[in-house]
């Protein structure tokens, strides 16, 4: 039970907000994305005039917010810095040089943020590869993953659940938010014991199929509320 957070570079302050939800599952894994092409020179001449180059800003911006969120949560993560432009670099015959930066700075952030969980190994890719590169991705999410629920059993009613809303998400005319009522009527949970749906909308909320709102509104349709959430900012 996981939930997947991007944190990309728009970690500024005011965003918070709108993300909150997103990492506030009690299982984790969040990837901290930066631009690799050129980190060695960018390291240089921020060390240069004396300051803070922009990948380094946006991985300790994110990864300070990880850690104060997780802490004040109780929850359990894992984090993985991801650097893209892989293919960039490799053209500019640099890449050498910034997958040493990137694992010198990846060591720095872990040292620094330690309740992050940062892993020791960063992932280096070209986004635009959707073979190579979302596959090496994606092993290191469920790589993540595994480490967070150490073997942990999952009954079949959880896998039915999540299996039913792999489905509603999909379906255009479902609704986007439902009450706790509307939510137990479900077929899915209709059937289910009290604290069978108890757990079954605590397993959903843990691996992010659902977002529950201060008001008690369930949001059931995460990607349709993030995509919401980002035109009001």
């Amino acid at each position: 039970m996981h939930d997947v957070a991007f944190c990309g570079n728009a970690g500024d302050a005011q965003l918070a907000p709108a993300v909150q939800f997103f990492v506030s599952a009690e299982n984790s894994v969040f990837l901290v994305v930066i631009n690799g092409a050129g980190l060695h020179q960018d390291f240089e001449q921020a060390a240069t005039s004396g300051n803070t180059c922009e990948a380094e800003k946006v991985a300790r911006s994110w990864l300070s917010y990880v850690s104060d969120q997780v802490f004040s949560r109780h929850q359990s993560c894992r984090s993985i810095l991801v650097a893209t432009h892989r293919d960039t670099a490799e053209k500019n015959k640099t890449f050498d040089q910034d997958s040493k930066r990137l694992a010198e700075l990846c060591l720095e952030l872990q040292a620094a943020y330690p309740a992050a969980k940062l892993r020791t190994e960063p992932v280096f890719i070209n986004a635009l590869d959707r073979k190579e590169g979302r596959s090496t991705l994606w092993s290191r999410v469920l790589g993540g993953a595994a480490w967070l629920l150490k073997g942990q059993m999952v009954p079949k009613f959880i896998n039915t659940c999540s299996d039913f809303m792999e489905q509603y998400t999909s379906i255009s005319s479902t609704a986007q938010w439902c009450s706790y009522e509307e939510f137990v009527a479900l077929p899915m949970v209709k059937d289910l014991t009290r604290d069978q749906r108890s757990s079954a909308f605590a397993s959903l909320r843990k691996m992010g199929y659902v977002i529950l709102l201060p008001n008690g509104t369930i949001i059931m349709k995460p990607k349709w509320f993030a995509a919401a959430a980002s035109l009001t900012l």
